[in-house]
């Protein structure tokens, strides 16, 4: 058979349901400023909450007493880059700068999950400021990283966000395995726990601890303040097929980037890790 056979377009494809972007619709803005870094606040753990007898009484009994954070943080935004390849023989059908921005839309999830858990190309420029799940910062709970049942890390870690500053609402992280079982309600496009803090179980996120490593065993689950997403629009690189092709090996190369941030109120950050076997084996 010679030739060039009909191209069936296959079935669209999505980001996985309640990951990140799920949580609340990202900030989306073709504003560049904010690429060359920016400044974001902590407020829920920088204040001091006193209480105060309404008649003057005896002294002001301190409620809540402000985590010793800064009280804001440059993050340095990076880019989400797709690239797709093939053959320049015979392909001329072939869409390759949309296949690129249908990879990059239905991708960002994911590669936002990845950096935001473990900060690897934070860590590669030494963006010291850049904060993400699996730092060395976070608060390890039950006994320095001995693993527990899934119900018993979930009750550690909303104990811990009632208890960092203000006590607000947060958000616990998992892997998708985890949030399988994990007991939650949907509620709109996200999932919650029960207690009404988000739960994101991300299919970018690897379940590595606060040293950077998996576990031998198990799997770990986080949580933090609430989440921030900051995405630039999606974009084509190369706009002719002279940046487009590769003559060294023939090859269609389409290229399609977006810059993004991830971020949340640094003060509160707490880890947990567990084993799916204690329940499930």
């Amino acid at each position: 058979m010679t030739g060039l056979l009909e191209i069936i377009e296959p079935p669209p494809f999505e980001a996985a349901p309640y990951g990140l972007l799920s949580l609340r619709d990202p900030d989306v803005t073709a504003e560049e400023r904010w690429l060359n870094g920016f400044t974001y606040e902590s407020r829920s753990c920088t204040a001091t909450v006193n209480l105060l007898d309404i008649c003057g009484g005896a002294a002001p009994v301190e409620v809540i007493t402000p985590s010793v954070v800064p009280a804001s943080r440059v993050f340095q935004p990076f880019i989400i880059e797709a690239v797709d390849r093939c053959t320049t023989f015979g392909f001329g059908a072939r869409d390759v700068e949309k296949r690129a921005l249908d990879a990059l839309e239905a991708c960002t999830q994911k590669a936002l999950e990845n950096e935001f858990w473990t900060g690897n190309l934070a860590q590669a420029n030494t963006y010291s400021d850049n904060r993400y799940l699996a730092h060395p910062d976070t608060v390890i709970l039950a006994g320095a990283g001995a693993p527990v049942k899934i119900r018993f890390g979930l009750a550690l870690l909303e104990r811990a966000l009632a208890d960092c500053g203000c006590g607000t609402r947060g958000t616990i992280h998992v892997t998708r395995d985890v949030g399988s079982v994990l007991a939650n309600r949907v509620v709109g496009e996200h999932l919650e726990t029960n207690l009404g803090n988000y739960l994101v179980a991300g299919s970018g996120y690897p379940g590595t601890g606060p040293d950077g490593t998996a576990p031998a065993s198990g799997t770990w689950m986080y949580a933090t303040g609430e989440v921030s997403v900051l995405l630039g629009p999606g974009d084509a690189v190369g706009r002719n097929i002279g940046e487009q092709v590769n003559r060294s090996n023939n090859t269609w190369e389409a290229r399609a980037q977006r810059p993004a941030a991830v971020t949340w109120d640094g003060c509160c950050a707490f880890a947990v890790r567990v084993d799916l076997a204690l329940d499930y084996s």
